[in-house]
């Protein structure tokens, strides 16, 4: 039917270390073909905004028709950041549709600042999503793997143009919108 989701890069791939960026919490950062895969430490002194930045940024500017995103806690440092915003009101401005899910207890100013936005959708699940991912033309998806709320460790991946998986991705988001469906969804 579809691919499954590459949980891991192999061991022969690149491997870069982001010295020059200055991000004391970033720890690699390694490619595999279409595949990137960011490793990144939360730390209340210094959150690696600029690394999850840059990759949503770049997504984002790759939109034309739609951005789907999946989002637990709608975390300040990335959802309050101004070029995450300014890159999404951009997309909003050239016709593309936004739509946003996040948790009940999503931080309320992201969820004002993305709402001043107006997005197609901003909705609070019932659940917290046990999965945090962004669909972008049903081509291209950005996704972490599960972790706890307040992880100290996080593993997000960047996968272009592989429409066959996005479409997955995609599935999922549609079934996050039916109430009766984000259990079954979150066990997966």
């Amino acid at each position: 039917m579809g691919h499954e989701v590459q949980k891991s890069i192999p061991p022969e791939a690149k491997i870069q270390k982001k010295p020059t960026y200055g991000w004391p919490y970033l720890s690699a950062l390694r490619t595999w073909g279409t595949l990137t895969e960011v490793l990144f430490d939360i730390s209340p002194n210094g959150y690696p905004v600029e690394l999850a930045v840059e990759h949503c940024h770049n997504l984002f500017r790759l939109a034309n028709q739609s951005i789907n995103i999946v989002s637990g806690s709608l975390h300040p440092f990335f959802w309050q950041d101004r070029r995450i915003l300014d890159a999404l009101r951009d997309r909003i401005e050239q016709g593309v549709s936004v739509s946003v899910l996040c948790g009940p207890e999503s931080n309320d100013q992201s969820f004002e600042a993305l709402q001043a936005l107006k997005p197609e959708l901003l909705r609070r699940l019932p659940e917290v999503p046990k999965i945090h991912f962004m669909v972008v033309d049903n081509r291209h998806v950005r996704f972490e793997l599960a972790h706890p709320p307040v992880a100290e460790r996080r593993n997000a991946f960047t996968k272009r143009n592989i429409p066959e998986e996005a479409a997955q991705w995609k599935k999922r988001f549609q079934e996050l919108l039916r109430p009766t469906a984000i259990s079954s969804v979150n066990q997966t």
